[in-house]
């Protein structure tokens, strides 16, 4: 059997280091080796540049792009199944970027001169006292942002909270100008100083920081000359970009986790160059983006290319108890190899797509004819067919029972974990879409037991859930509760469905276009005079199967084309 192995309140003072108590995923990496990476190319594709600048928990990037006949840029939200513009070109500005992302999906970035937050679809501008152009730069899980502004006095670095408003950074001693760069969850704040050089005050010399429990540090790596700092993840983690100081005559990328670099490397196609990473997240994705012999941007993410990825295996999430504590493990039954649950990434393909079936009783994974993403209760050789067992010794536990409960999820959409009946029928024990409730998704097991369900995501990208197990002992006393286990799932977009074009029509009111399509995807309707340039007419969500477009008959654009995705 085939498999891939790839071993794949004031923010001054930091919040407490338990949320990034995990191992970061750079941990499973030698001491100073590199990192190698896989690339995706996420170009907006009618695009003439596109830049990606920063990935988050999620998966979902954010960055700008352009098209060739516009002088202005806009922001946008990209993930492997939608995508969303801020203000579509043409736009009054003269230009706008999303410059990072937090997993509720609030974006932050610039706006002409403005920095900006658009935070439950409500956009607003942030602007420092006395600013005349400022720039949002990192926004955490709790609605914290930072970022930089020029004011009279020079460069200043900020960070503003929904209650407490915008607070200034004073950087590094003796410096005369500052910026903040990247915020995590645990509130750490990333950014640099800058001040005239002392043999020569026309070059302006600029240091990185790290800001942690009230104290700036300046950040530096021996042997390295230019470097800076531009992403933080949650586990602490530095994106750093660098030059060698004694050879160095390209930027070049690395990320710090603990005391080790590792050096980030990926090959792309020839006459690629100019290459920035400017995103990392928690899972040690990158984005970024790099331009082309014609000088286009083309935006990328990076997929870490060491974790251990289990792609179409049979693979077990193992209960055991030990020394009184209970735990989870992942163990790949067909290759012998056992993991902890957050050292290992599950990965599904274009096959586990499914189109929700017509019966009632699968309603609660979506409309009729809708996606979903199925590593499925019985074996699909090229998918992971993912168990779950218990390896608990009878007598422990009262009842002989363990109970595995979802109590955290992050993806984008809904999960449903189920069973089906010998009669068809599906039993749902876990169903994101109505809200987490610990005493109902959750999944019981007896001692020695093995079962296989239905794993359902509603959308492909990163999928995080959390679960804890929780069982009450045989003699009596409290509950034993595990530590969050966490599971990362990689739900991969895949080919669509193909779109049917019926016979079109023309008539007074134009071209009648009857296309045979999915439900609840975005369809995009393009014209073209030349075949080679391409412009977008219409664009919406799909709600039938059959949908009809009349399109004017404008003079030269006399072709159209249906896109799906």
């Amino acid at each position: 059997m085939a498999r891939a192995t790839r071993l794949a309140c004031s923010l001054l003072t930091a919040l407490t280091a338990t949320i990034a108590a995990k191992a970061s995923p750079f941990a499973t990496l030698p001491p100073g080796t590199p990192a190698p990476y896989v690339i995706q190319w996420v170009n907006v594709h009618e695009a003439a540049h596109s830049s990606a600048h920063a990935v988050s928990n999620r998966g979902v990037i954010a960055g700008d792009w352009s098209l060739a006949d516009s002088a202005s840029s806009a922001g946008v939200l990209h993930s492997t199944s939608a995508l969303q513009t801020l203000l579509p070109p043409p736009h009054p500005h003269r230009s706008i970027g999303i410059r990072h992302l937090n997993s509720a999906g609030d974006t932050v970035g610039f706006i002409d001169n403005s920095a900006f937050l658009r935070r439950n679809g409500s956009l607003s501008l942030l602007t420092p006292p006395a600013a005349s152009v400022a720039c949002a730069r990192g926004i955490n899980d709790n609605g914290t942002v930072v970022g930089d502004a020029v004011t009279p006095g020079g460069p200043v670095a900020w960070h503003w909270h929904p209650t407490t408003g915008f607070t200034s950074l004073a950087g590094l001693e003796n410096r005369t100008g500052h910026g903040a760069s990247g915020i995590n969850n645990a509130g750490t704040i990333i950014g640099w100083s800058s001040r005239p050089s002392a043999p020569d005050p026309t070059v302006i010399e600029t240091t990185p920081w790290i800001l942690t429990n009230g104290v700036f540090s300046p950040f530096s790596w021996q042997g390295t000359s230019a470097s800076s700092l531009t992403a933080i993840n949650d586990h602490g983690d530095l994106l750093v970009e660098f030059r060698m100081a004694a050879t160095g005559t390209r930027n070049r990328f690395a990320v710090r986790s603990g005391s080790s670099f590792h050096e980030i490397l990926f090959t792309l196609p020839a006459g690629m160059s100019h290459v920035s990473v400017r995103g990392l997240n928690r899972l040690g994705e990158i984005a970024g983006f790099c331009l082309d012999a014609n000088g286009q941007r083309h935006a990328f993410r990076g997929l870490p290319a060491w974790l251990p990825e289990i792609t179409d295996s049979h693979t077990d999430l193992t209960l055991r108890i030990n020394s009184g504590q209970l735990t989870m493990e992942v163990n790949d039954t067909d290759f012998g190899q056992s993991f902890a649950s957050d050292r290992v990434v599950i990965r599904a393909g274009p096959s586990a797509r499914r189109l929700v079936p017509p019966s009632p009783s699968f309603a609660f994974l979506g409309p009729t004819g809708s996606s979903t993403w199925i590593l499925p209760q019985a074996q699909d050789y090229a998918l992971p067919w993912l168990g779950i067992s218990s390896f608990i010794p009878q007598g422990i536990l009262a009842g002989n029972q363990a109970h595995l409960t979802l109590e955290e999820f992050s993806g984008p959409g809904n999960f449903q974990l189920y069973s089906i009946s010998g009669l068809g029928t599906p039993i749902v024990r876990i169903n994101t879409a109505d809200g987490l409730n610990p005493a109902t998704d959750r999944l019981s097991l007896g001692s020695g037991a093995h079962a296989h369900f239905n794993w359902a995501f509603s959308a492909p990208g990163l999928w995080n859930l959390r679960f804890r197990v929780r069982a009450s002992p045989a003699a009596g006393g409290p509950e034993i509760v595990s530590t969050l286990k966490e599971l990362t799932f990689l739900i991969d977009k895949g080919n669509v469905f193909p779109i049917r074009l019926r016979n079109p029509q023309i008539d007074p009111s134009g071209i009648r276009l009857t296309l045979e399509t999915e439900v609840g995807r975005e369809l995009i309707l393009r014209s073209s005079s030349d075949l080679v340039h391409w412009h977008i007419t219409r664009r919406l969500i799909t709600t039938d199967p059959v949908t009809t477009l009349t399109e004017p008959i404008d003079g030269p654009r006399r072709f159209h084309q249906p896109v799906l995705r």
